[in-house]
């Protein structure tokens, strides 16, 4: 799609002005007080300096936005801001050094103390990216906002406290979003390489998990923007051109869903091209305004227009995207002043796919086929999977004479029941970019070398591959027709061809227009745990488990389904593993893995897919005695209700068959009973959760 930004006459005249206006006015812009690096006795701006950049952002815009209380004085923010009537969002910095914290409740008491915090502060961020950018953990994030309310209470201050980061960090750590009152993040299209006429509908994608994990809690995006010079080679393309069609597309998408926003951010920064040591650095070019105070010309021409494919745009072109707002300035120092535009991109990795929608009700796996071209990779994957075998094998025995663990004691036939993920609703975006191919057929590749490494750990041990596809659950391997699971090398062959035949029959076939996006999870476990049943029978001594490679988010629809088939493990003794490669984490799969003894791990870098089967999923549940394998911090409980099959918190059961539901139900809808006890009118009233 071709952008046009038409510079009006006028526009060009007013280039000489000191200080313009754009068509429209922003919610919020950030301002940095600083002005130079560290290490200059005046990095700090002058209060005449702050008045008048102030003067120059109300023009734009009625709020804004600061980092830090003490790195330099906010007494001239706070004064000229009520001077001009502008609101201040107030940042509290954190790093690595207790000592910084310290002494911004310091610089936060003198300022109470100066009667200048008031109803014209309307919020406060403890910490900005500090945890993704592993200067503190997420309980350290969690202890310093309630240290702060803690202070904010003592002197009676009442103002919305939130922690700031970065999407993917609050969807790994869901505890950081219910510390705050309200949720702040930063994000930033720019460091996932997406063209500036795609980000704004990248943005609306990836903000959508986090605005079903808050539920009711406010989200007020506290960074975004695009620069406008300097270069990134892990960056989109820096230009004043598509930053003005960033920030038209992103005001349009924030106008017609209502969300507060602070853009990033309201001046040039040139000392940090200093403090980088880098003069190419994009950290210097985000403002609106150059360091002078003059507005920049595409932002000076911009007439903000309704882009009609805000929700679309961009879908179909990004399959990864990166923790987007990564803050680098020199040499791996982080300073208040240098601002959270990122220099980097992160190293977590989302689809970004997961709420695609089939195009059509004829949609097939045209635009989603399975390549088997590449005969080389599978004959590679083949051999390397003897050698991980073979070495895999002599490590383990290692390691349990070490122990004391008797080699027969985790010798037994062992059945892995692995169930794959393959609905191309959640892997390809409409059309299927060379990227959606390369991430499934990575998966393939990657599962392979490791079914092959399982069969070769032990002659007898067997193997079972289930897909999950679209609307229903397909027998990858073994042939339902042949008795062909005990492993061997002859055997780890018949695997690769066996498996890749199948998946193409699979892709070909057309999508059930009534599920494209259902991928049928529940159906696969209920198959998995029959063939189990049924193996167990025939041989007592077998140590089976499952293995969940998920890439689809939770049907909540398959709630009762799921649950029933974790109780079933958890009956047979039945470890339910789970892969997960979702932008956000699967609450059935935290619960399976929990209830059945069986590992829950949620990779960021997908790429390394390989080596995490390898190392975390290859050991059986004997070896796992041995090694420091990943552990849930968290398991989200919640269930479904039986009525809405939606998530909840607080649920009315019946009595009588146990079934939940969000509302209270004179007659159960499961079983037909009537219940004689009423819910009390005063007692705890049950809060709606909404989902997206």
């Amino acid at each position: 799609m071709v952008r046009v930004l038409a510079l009006s006459a006028a526009a060009v005249a007013a280039l000489a002005s000191s200080t313009s206006a754009l068509d429209q006015k922003l919610y919020g812009l950030n301002y940095d007080l600083r002005q130079g690096p560290d290490w200059d006795p005046s990095k700090c701006k002058s209060s005449d300096t702050i008045a008048s950049d102030l003067k120059i952002l109300s023009a734009i815009t009625s709020n804004v936005r600061t980092y830090s209380l003490s790195d330099c004085d906010v007494t001239g923010v706070l004064k000229a801001a009520k001077e001009l009537s502008l609101t201040v969002w107030l940042g509290v910095w954190v790093s690595e050094d207790s000592k910084v914290y310290d002494a911004e409740v310091k610089a936060f008491k003198e300022l109470i103390s100066a009667g200048l915090i008031d109803s014209n502060v309307v919020g406060i961020n403890v910490g900005s990216e500090a945890v993704y950018r592993e200067d503190i953990t997420a309980e350290q994030a969690i202890k310093y906002v309630t240290d702060f309310k803690k202070v904010m209470s003592d002197n009676d201050i009442s103002v919305p406290v939130s922690i700031t980061d970065i999407i993917d960090t609050f969807v790994q750590y869901p505890d950081m979003l219910k510390a705050g009152d309200i949720v702040t993040i930063n994000q930033f299209p720019f460091w996932e390489k997406i063209e500036a006429d795609k980000a704004a509908a990248q943005f609306n994608k990836r903000i959508q998990p986090l605005l079903k994990m808050a539920g009711d809690m406010e989200v007020i995006i506290s960074e975004t923007g695009w620069p406008t010079g300097g270069s990134a080679k892990n960056g989109s393309v820096a230009s004043e051109e598509n930053g003005a069609i960033y920030l038209n597309d992103f005001y349009q998408l924030a106008e017609s869903k209502g969300w507060k926003y602070y853009y990033f951010a309201g001046f040039d920064t040139p000392y940090k091209e200093e403090q980088a040591d880098d003069t190419t650095t994009v950290e210097s070019h985000f403002g609106i305004f150059d360091d002078k105070g003059t507005m920049k010309t595409a932002y000076e021409s911009l007439k903000f227009t309704k882009n009609g494919d805000l929700g679309t745009s961009g879908s179909s072109d990004t399959t990864t995207s990166s923790g987007s707002s990564s803050t680098t300035v020199g040499a791996g120092t982080v300073h208040p002043g240098s601002g959270t535009s990122s220099g980097t991109p992160g190293t977590s990795t989302t689809s970004g796919t997961s709420n695609t929608q089939s195009s059509s009700s004829t949609d097939t796996a045209g635009s989603s086929s399975i390549s088997t071209e590449n005969g080389s990779s599978q004959l590679m994957a083949a051999s390397f999977a003897a050698v991980v075998g073979v070495v895999s094998t002599m490590f383990w025995s290692l390691m349990a004479q070490a122990n004391g663990v008797t080699i027969s004691e985790s010798a037994n036939e062992g059945l892995l029941v692995l169930v794959i993920d393959t609905n191309p609703v959640h892997w390809f975006t409409q059309g299927g970019s060379a990227a959606d191919r390369a991430g499934l057929q990575q998966l393939i590749s990657s599962t392979l070398v490791f079914v092959n490494s399982y069969l070769l750990l032990h002659r007898s041990n067997r193997i079972v591959i289930i897909a999950a596809h679209a609307g229903k659950s397909a027998m990858l391997y073994p042939d339902p027709e042949q008795n062909d699971t005990t492993g061997s090398a002859e055997q780890a062959a018949k695997v690769n061809a066996g498996v890749m035949q199948r998946l193409q029959q699979l892709s070909d076939a057309p999508l059930d227009p009534a599920k494209p996006n259902r991928t049928a999870i529940a159906a696969s476990l209920s198959r998995s745990l029959c063939f189990i049943n049924r193996a167990i029978n025939e041989e007592p001594d077998l140590r089976p488990r499952i293995l969940v490679i998920q890439k689809s988010p939770d049907v909540s629809e398959h709630y009762i389904a799921i649950m029933n088939g974790i109780f079933s493990a958890q009956k047979k003794n039945v470890a339910v593993d789970a892969c997960i490669l979702t932008t956000e984490h699967s609450s059935f799969m935290q619960q399976a893995a929990y209830l059945t003894g069986g590992i829950y791990y949620k990779p960021n870098d997908h790429s390394g897919l390989l080596q995490y089967l390898i190392s975390i999923y290859l050991p059986d549940p004997f070896m796992r005695k041995l090694l420091k394998l990943p552990s849930q911090d968290s398991v989200d409980f919640r269930a479904m209700c039986f009525c809405h099959r939606e998530v909840i918190s607080t649920a009315y059961v019946c009595p009588v068959c146990l079934s939940l539901f969000c509302e209270f139900r004179p007659i159960c809808s499961t079983c037909g009973i009537r219940s004689h006890i009423q819910p009390k009118k005063n007692g705890l009233h049950k809060k709606r959760l909404r989902v997206d």
